[in-house]
């Protein structure tokens, strides 16, 4: 380790041999540079990946109350492992992005934090939301049965004044119903009671005042017809006469009437006449049939109002029970889900911000709480900011330097060797080139050799056939041109 370390502390000593170069890696900080750096140093990096290390434990548990209440088996229960898993996961993140916001920042050789600045603001930005993100889980856990009994008042009150309306509904439609009955129950007596109306009364009055004038008469007329028929029988109105054969014995024998008899058989048939005038004037059927027509109408009217309050009646009872069903439904559903307030992640995040709007006590807590991971997440960045450069900083930037440079030395040999390639490339293209015109040249010389030779063995040739046949060779060419 150091060779600066005087605490003589066996047990400091051996932290520092293996606690520290695994919260340098932490702090993405270089361990070579910091053996060799003095112990204050060695401390403020040890600082970094402490407060990165606290960090990105917090994050695990935060994500572990979140992904706790998240993942669910069907039953509802809560799958600690993937839980733990996903949780770990989540912390291995923030402690990638705490490392390389810190093992990001450089210190500036003048010193300067104003032109170090531009550069922390977005770190510091990214600290809040990552401060935040840890916090709320944390903050949920630990304001748990707070949220839930508010959770629960306030939902409790939300539906009773739901089910106060709809109460206050289903009371006034009651009443319409009860009312539409208590009119069907009056409708009922009154067409039971068409018949005790007075309009009813007086018609079936004079029907049975017609009915009683109609026996009358037909009584009488019978009594009339009774009379006529009884003529021949009487002895004041009728006489025997008898037919006799020749010896005086009679044969037969007619009762005829008297002239008397055939005066009242006439008085009685034209009172008969009368009788039946009279009988045939009174119309009872027609008072029977007005008698009938005022029930019939009032029955219609009646039975019409009868329809339109029992389909009200029908209406009203649907709607109240549809009602009914829709209240116990909200109260089961109100049920199931105070039931399940602490299981419910987004929606004790949601409760959360409403409790915190209502309540100053929890807004505080909730802002210090988010404040302290704030703070816990800054501490690195800040820390690193506002300290002046230091030994480390120095070394660090000398061994960048140093590496920088001997990048930039391979690519300048790099650079040469290529030059050098492509110039001993060149060369030899421009020997090839220089050895292929020579050869060129040559090719062309012979050809010309050979076509001199050729024209040379073609006239001695043509020399030899104009010699042997002047005349033949003269011609053919002739004829040939």
């Amino acid at each position: 380790m150091a060779k600066n370390t005087n605490n003589p502390n066996r047990f400091i000593t051996a932290v520092r041999h293996r606690l520290y170069p695994f919260l340098w890696f932490i702090a993405s900080s270089n361990e070579k540079i910091l053996q060799n750096s003095p112990t204050q140093e060695q401390d403020k990096h040890f600082g970094y990946g402490m407060a990165i290390l606290l960090t990105a434990m917090a994050a695990t548990v935060s994500g572990f109350f979140a992904f706790s209440l998240i993942i669910r088996d069907d039953a509802g229960l809560p799958l600690r492992i993937p839980a733990m898993l996903v949780a770990f996961l989540w912390g291995i993140i923030i402690l990638n992005l705490d490392r390389i916001m810190v093992g990001s920042m450089k210190k500036d050789i003048s010193n300067r934090r104003s032109k170090e600045l531009l550069p922390v603001l977005p770190r510091i930005l990214l600290a809040a939301v990552i401060a935040l993100v840890i916090s709320k889980p944390i903050e949920i856990e630990l304001l748990k049965d707070q949220i839930v009994a508010d959770q629960v008042k306030n939902r409790e009150k939300e539906v009773a004044y739901t089910v106060a309306i709809i109460n206050e509904e289903i009371s006034t439609r009651t009443t319409n119903v009860d009312s539409a009955k208590q009119k069907v129950e009056s409708l009922n007596e009154d067409k039971r009671g068409i018949k005790k109306e007075e309009g009813y009364l007086e018609l079936h009055s004079r029907y049975n005042a017609c009915i009683d004038k109609e026996k009358a008469l037909s009584k009488e007329k019978e009594i009339v017809q009774a009379s006529i028929n009884g003529l021949t029988s009487d002895d004041r109105y009728s006489y025997l006469e008898e037919k006799k054969d020749s010896n005086g014995v009679v044969v037969s024998s007619v009762r005829k009437l008297t002239n008397k008899g055939n005066s009242r058989r006439g008085y009685l048939v034209k009172l008969r006449k009368s009788k039946t005038t009279k009988l045939n004037k009174l119309n009872c059927s027609l008072l029977e049939s007005q008698r009938n027509t005022y029930y019939d109408n009032r029955a219609a009217e009646i039975d019409t109002s009868l329809s339109r309050e029992k389909k009200t009646i029908l209406i009203g009872s649907v709607w109240i029970r549809n009602k009914e069903k829709g209240r116990d439904s909200t109260i089961e559903k109100n049920d199931k889900i105070l039931k399940s307030a602490d299981k419910d992640f987004f929606g004790l995040l949601d409760d959360l911000g409403k409790l915190k709007a209502n309540n100053s006590n929890i807004r505080w807590a909730s802002w210090l709480l988010a404040s302290l991971f704030f703070i816990l997440e800054i501490a690195p960045i800040f820390v690193k900011w506002i300290s002046d450069r230091g030994i480390y900083d120095e070394l660090l930037e000398a061994d960048e330097n140093l590496i920088r440079n001997e990048i930039r030395q391979q690519a300048s040999e790099n650079q040469i060797q290529l030059e050098s390639t492509i110039a001993n490339g060149q060369a030899y293209l421009n020997a090839d080139s220089t050895a292929n015109q020579q050869l060129l040249e040559k090719v062309m010389v012979a050809q010309s050799v050979i076509g001199q030779k050729i024209v040379e063995e073609w006239q001695n040739s043509e020399l030899e056939k104009l010699e042997s046949n002047r005349e033949e060779y003269l011609k053919d060419h002739i004829l040939q041109s």
